[in-house]
């Protein structure tokens, strides 16, 4: 089942405006989560990302997206990222 399901709207550097999105959600387990976001006009972008928190304040994020300005490759982009919060009272 599928977690959260919300439309949005996104800046599209292909298009150079601003266009409508949705985004679905959900958790793979308890630590995981998934996120997929796809435009609904004519560029069809994609963005994804998968999250595995470590522990409270660092997790680990790889994502994924079809977003490709400057190269001529249909593979994408990929991409990973270390996530350190900090909380303030």
């Amino acid at each position: 089942m599928i977690d959260d399901f919300r439309f949005g709207s996104a800046y599209s550097s292909r298009t150079g405006r601003t266009e409508p999105t949705v985004t679905v959600s959900k958790r793979l387990a308890d630590r995981i989560r998934a996120n997929v976001t796809s435009g609904l006009a004519e560029s069809r972008e994609l963005r994804s990302n998968v999250e595995w928190r470590l522990n409270p304040r660092v997790s680990v994020e790889g994502s994924y997206d079809n977003v490709n300005d400057i190269s001529s490759s249909t593979l994408g982009n990929l991409g990973a990222d270390i996530r350190w919060r900090l909380e303030f009272e």
